[in-house]
């Protein structure tokens, strides 16, 4: 019997979908099980330039499977974010890289979740936001603050998982160091359902 010959992502993709499997909650399975079957889909993966802020965010506070996610670099496509997501300001999208690993504009193609990587430099706050999909972090490098509704943001540290369900205003703050984690979106992951807010009590006007 033949088996799938692994590409360059497949060693992550399987350690993500271990990841999101420990969360545990639906969406995450889901994220789970898409991961483990683009991991044995054929898929040309040119080289990209290796973004050196995502090899400063794994450096700090490094997660156990920070070499997995450094080897898997070079072959992530990231894209410009304000491009992708109308609701999102040109000075967010200038403070972050994001990588859309599977999902119906991904990398790997898939209609129902999308997952993939997240960087933010130093110094950069990521504003109120919210949107219809079901969202979790997962940290795998750096540090950060996260806050949901008007709660302040607190410092959270790698291995931590964050979920913020449908719709709740969230953000997230660095100082001195950046980040890096994994995304996942499930349930309604249209992007054109999000937005900025300014206040929490925004939001109960839309």
């Amino acid at each position: 019997m033949s088996h799938p010959t692994p590409h360059k992502l497949s060693s992550l993709m399987m350690f993500l979908a271990g990841l999101y499997a420990g969360e545990h909650r639906k969406g995450a399975h889901d994220a789970s099980c898409a991961l483990i079957k683009a991991a044995t889909t054929p898929m040309p993966l040119p080289l990209n330039d290796m973004p050196q802020l995502a090899l400063d965010a794994l450096a700090i506070d490094a997660h156990p499977g920070h070499e997995v996610i450094a080897r898997a670099l070079p072959h992530l496509h990231w894209t410009d974010a304000s491009g992708a997501i109308a609701g999102l300001k040109p000075d967010w999208a200038a403070g972050m890289l994001v990588n859309e690993l599977i999902g119906p504009t991904g990398q790997f193609y898939h209609p129902t979740v999308r997952v993939g990587l997240y960087v933010q430099q130093a110094g950069f706050h990521y504003g109120l936001r919210t949107h219809p999909a079901e969202e979790t972090y997962i940290l795998l490098g750096g540090r950060s603050l996260w806050g949901t509704g008007d709660d302040a943001p607190v410092q959270r540290h790698t291995g931590e998982i964050i979920h913020h369900p449908s719709v709740i205003p969230h953000q997230t703050l660095t100082r001195d160091a950046p980040l890096i984690a994994t995304w996942r979106w499930s349930g309604d992951i249209a992007y054109d359902g999000y937005a900025m807010v300014d206040s929490v009590a925004e939001t109960a006007t839309h």
